[in-house]
């Protein structure tokens, strides 16, 4: 309800994207979250705003668009945009230096984070993704949260949508 409150009332990106941001951190306990958008349709993908991240991590993610056409290990990604439907992915360290910023492959018997990638996109357009990481590995990604988190990202994408339209005119 506070996700789709912000994007009906906010007309700057920015500024939707943080308020978003600022809410899922302080209502969802997932340890990292972060918007991607479009920089050239279906070509790359910008860092926009997120949490979770240290300093190193998000220099990383600011300084480097995720390149769909040339970079390896996007393919979970590319899966995700173009059948605009969430992802979840057992190994996002498979990611690490794409959306998911230094995340290296955990070692013995400790829990495995899961990244789930979701696409920002309204009925006419995909806008760019939504990726969170659980670390929770001992607790399931349930149909429940899958379908929690696309609600969101569907709200943040009719918002961006909506402001964009709105600067145009």
């Amino acid at each position: 309800q506070e996700v789709g409150q912000i994007a009906a009332s906010n007309l700057d990106v920015d500024l939707l994207l943080q308020e978003t941001v600022g809410v899922l951190k302080k209502r969802l306990a997932y340890e990292q979250c972060c918007i991607f958008l479009y920089e050239e349709p279906g070509q790359k993908l910008v860092f926009a705003t997120g949490y979770g991240c240290n300093r190193r991590q998000l220099d990383m993610l600011q300084s480097n668009p995720v390149d769909l056409i040339a970079e390896t290990g996007t393919d979970l990604l590319k899966s995700a945009l173009a059948e605009m439907a969430p992802v979840v992915t057992e190994a996002p360290w498979k990611m690490a230096g794409t959306i998911f910023p230094e995340l290296g492959r955990p070692t013995g018997n400790g829990p495995s984070p899961r990244g789930i990638i979701v696409p920002l996109a309204t009925n006419k357009a995909t806008i760019g993704i939504l990726t969170v990481l659980e670390s929770e590995a001992n607790v399931s990604v349930t149909t429940s949260d899958i379908n929690f988190l696309r609600a969101i990202a569907s709200q943040v994408a009719v918002g961006i949508h909506n402001a964009v339209a709105f600067q145009k005119l």
